[in-house]
């Protein structure tokens, strides 16, 4: 009997300890974010509170809140004053275009099942990393490419969302983390959102 009581303080202290180290970890890991426009419809609803991790790895496809408070959005526009959550679209190195609707990432088209036939033709058009550059104010030197340490992202509702073709690119120190959705959530906005790196070229 003793040996047992033993056993059920030893366990009673570790789920006691394991909490409070727990406790301690999860604000360093997690934050929260609302979505303060309609730029993540149909997958994300305006003024709707998000869990971000704080340290994720940023794959393609990844939803991440952008911290607007940082000198790249003070230097051409209007300070935004608010996070900005949209999807990462190219990683360092990535070729960016768009062509009749379509997105291409180092020539392989990208499935954007995750919006509706109206946002893909209306909303993206046809552009490349240049021309969109030199259209918005945020020249690249001519480049093709996604600079060293920096992201390209798009808002899902495409033909409203202000974003990278706004921005430019986004700095990794501008992110601030990966939106993940809970369990709770209907199986599709858990997929669109948490996974659709898995599925993100055709």
């Amino acid at each position: 009997m003793l040996k047992n009581e033993k056993q059920y303080s030893l366990i009673y202290y570790i789920i006691i300890l394991s909490s409070i180290i727990l406790l301690e970890t999860i604000p360093l890991e997690l934050g929260i974010a609302k979505v303060s426009d309609l730029s993540m419809v149909p997958n994300l609803s305006k003024n709707q509170n998000v869990l971000y991790l704080k340290h994720a790895r940023i794959n393609h496809g990844s939803v991440v809140v952008i911290n607007t408070n940082t000198s790249q959005f003070y230097l051409h526009h209007t300070p935004v004053n608010r996070p900005l959550i949209c999807r990462v679209i190219g990683l360092p190195g990535d070729k960016i275009d768009s062509r009749k609707a379509s997105l291409y990432v180092n020539d392989r088209k990208i499935n954007q099942d995750y919006i509706n036939q109206s946002q893909t033709n209306e909303g993206i058009g046809n552009w490349n990393l240049e021309n969109i550059s030199i259209e918005n104010s945020w020249l690249i030197d001519g480049s093709i490419h996604v600079p060293p340490h920096m992201y390209f992202v798009l808002g899902d509702n495409r033909s409203i969302a202000k974003d990278s073709r706004v921005y430019g690119f986004i700095s990794r120190g501008s992110i601030d983390g990966v939106v993940k959705v809970p369990i709770w959530s209907n199986k599709s906005t858990r997929k669109v959102i948490n996974k659709q790196w898995e599925d993100f070229y055709y």
